[in-house]
């Protein structure tokens, strides 16, 4: 609460600063072109700065999701975010962040009525064609754990198709590509556990789990082998994976559900 009123009382103080400056010129000596100039420029000095603070205060937010497996926190406070946002072309951007939050609780009813409640408009820009990417792989998360295989392959063939069709940068689209494959290896081992989609998946996580620098995702790969390892009848390794999503995981669905294991 302080850093975001410091924040507030930052913004407050450009903004007047700003028009002090627009006010120590004599306005009613300006024509029309040289006030529309002063304005033009009063918006180019704030713009910049109100968007750094929003982003100090998302990057804030996301640190309870990605960091601390806080994921109710997270919830809570990308909700006040959302209800006073005001611009529909962040709509999906915060329903996208809010639906994540619900699937790390392991609330996919919520999550798929979040995503589905008016069908979003993507624009054609690198943006937008992230957010239509990771809109349908949470869509994809949500249809394999409600075990409806047939919308999950849509929704994975949604991915490629947008992939392929997307000019992201590098780094994005390897990112989106590992989601695609991640997905599809999930919605294959869905299907039949053959032993070579276990030692394809088992294979897939090991290179996640070894890249990964975010602790949601670390936690995520770790259930995604306990599952494997379960299957090899691998006890030892999947105990390890177990160890660390008690240890690391917060209230996530994980840990509920390595708990419930663990009990039986």
């Amino acid at each position: 609460m302080i850093t975001i009123y410091t924040d507030l009382c930052i913004l407050f103080g450009i903004n007047v600063g700003a028009f002090c400056v627009i006010l120590a010129f004599n306005i009613k000596e300006l024509n029309g072109i040289s006030f529309f100039i002063l304005m033009l420029l009063y918006g180019f000095l704030t713009a910049p700065i109100f968007n750094y603070i929003t982003m100090r205060r998302l990057n804030k937010i996301n640190k309870n999701l990605y960091n601390d497996c806080n994921i109710t926190k997270y919830i809570e406070e990308y909700q006040k975010v959302y209800k006073k946002n005001t611009q529909k072309v962040f709509d999906i951007t915060f329903r996208i962040s809010l639906s994540t939050g619900y699937i790390n609780l392991g609330q996919f009813e919520k999550a798929l009525e979040l995503l589905e409640n008016g069908k979003p408009k993507f624009k054609n820009n690198k943006i937008d064609t992230y957010n239509k990417i990771a809109y349908y792989n949470n869509l994809a998360i949500i249809y394999l754990q409600l075990n409806n295989l047939e919308k999950a392959r849509e929704m994975i063939d949604k991915m490629k198709e947008n992939i392929n069709n997307s000019k992201l940068d590098k780094i994005k689209l390897e990112e989106t590509e590992l989601l695609y494959e991640t997905r599809k290896i999930e919605l294959e081992l869905a299907k039949e556990k053959t032993l070579n989609n276990l030692e394809n998946a088992k294979g897939l996580y090991l290179k996640l789990l070894e890249n990964a620098n975010k602790n949601n995702k670390k936690v995520y790969y770790n259930y995604k082998l306990a599952e494997i390892y379960k299957e090899f009848g691998d006890k030892e390794k999947e105990e390890k994976c177990f160890s660390y999503i008690i240890e690391n995981g917060g209230d996530t669905y994980y840990v509920q559900k390595v708990k419930e294991l663990m009990n039986k």
